[in-house]
């Protein structure tokens, strides 16, 4: 009786505690390196040889045949947007993102750093509609008259198994009001 007690309690605390889930990413020029949790990923284009590659794609097509993915219509993810957004319990997050680039021209670096300022207000957006965000950087160091691409990001995701068996509910049920939503719109046009 005890060690059933002993269980619960343990599946109870999984439950609520949220567990942190850390992932980092950094590109640079020619290495991308991916780390989720404690295992790593290097990828760099010189280590893969042709034969690999012809493998990867052979596995690539086989899959895409083998595998029926489900493709999201923009009014599905309008309403699983919607709904995540009036989300609750939404999960936690931490974001840092350093940026060095440059081009060879010195103008254009300058253009480019306005634009990725523009396309961080839109992550931003999007990033505090689906999370609580606790802490957001970005950092841009722009190279002038060097050709240079450096990025890292490095995030920590707060969440626990309650919010994502939530999160799946509101993907669910966007999903089946865009479909409810565009039968209704079938059923008018037809009636018309």
């Amino acid at each position: 009786m005890i060690n059933w007690l002993i269980i619960l309690l343990i599946l109870f605390l999984i439950f609520i505690i949220p567990f942190p889930i850390k992932i980092y990413f950094m590109y640079n020029m020619d290495e991308l390196i991916i780390k989720i949790l404690w295992k790593t990923y290097k990828f760099t284009p010189k280590d893969l040889t042709k034969r690999q590659r012809d493998t990867v794609n052979k596995a690539e097509k086989s899959t895409k045949k083998s595998l029926n993915i489900r493709k999201f219509t923009f009014k599905q993810i309008k309403y699983i947007l919607q709904n995540l957004k009036n989300n609750t319990l939404k999960p936690s997050i931490n974001m840092s993102i350093e940026l060095t680039y440059g081009v060879d021209d010195a103008a254009l670096t300058g253009i480019l750093y306005g634009i990725i300022y523009n396309i961080y207000s839109y992550l931003q957006y999007y990033t505090y509609s689906c999370f609580k965000v606790k802490d957001m950087k970005l950092n841009l160091y722009p190279e002038f008259n060097k050709k240079i691409i450096d990025a890292k990001v490095n995030s920590i995701i707060y969440i626990n198994l309650v919010k994502i068996i939530y999160i799946f509910i509101i993907i669910f049920k966007g999903i089946h009001s865009a479909n409810k939503d565009s039968n209704n719109c079938v059923t008018k046009i037809n009636n018309i």
